[in-house]
């Protein structure tokens, strides 16, 4: 049984779970905290996706639709919940995908590619059917 539920995060959400630091978290980063993300939220260029364990976000994936395709801005675990059993970026990413529906309601455009920076998880998004992108260093890209 899945123990993973998924859901759109509004501005009121930042508040709330504190998307962004869950992303310093992610990426052990002691940047100072920004408001970008949220701000482009508020601008409607970025959806934001949380998922949650036990009522508890532990991972998100910010999303926009660059490039004629539903990008992955960012996709961040918490800490503690990278390389888990629960395989959280894995599923939310999935999630994400057959799901595309709603980013194409909300962007009104029909994705054919969904595309991310592999970030040197090349070998994480390979696993997810996404390949190298001729003539771009860190871009893959999956038809979906």
């Amino acid at each position: 049984m899945n123990q993973l539920s998924y859901r759109l995060l509004n501005s009121s959400d930042f508040i709330t779970f504190h998307p962004e630091l869950l992303r310093q978290d992610a990426y052990s980063s002691t940047e100072k905290f920004s408001d970008f993300y949220l701000k482009k939220i508020k601008e409607g260029y970025l959806l934001a996706f949380g998922c949650f364990y036990q009522n508890q976000l532990v991972g998100c994936a910010y999303l926009s639709n660059y490039l004629n395709s539903l990008y992955i801005e960012q996709l961040f675990v918490k800490k503690e919940y990278q390389n888990h059993p629960l395989h959280i970026g894995y599923h939310l990413l999935e999630y994400i995908l057959v799901n595309k529906k709603i980013f194409e309601d909300y962007f009104n455009e029909i994705f054919e590619y969904s595309r991310l920076e592999s970030r040197g998880h090349d070998s994480f998004y390979q696993a997810l059917g996404y390949r190298q992108e001729n003539n771009l260093l860190e871009t893959m890209k999956k038809r979906i």
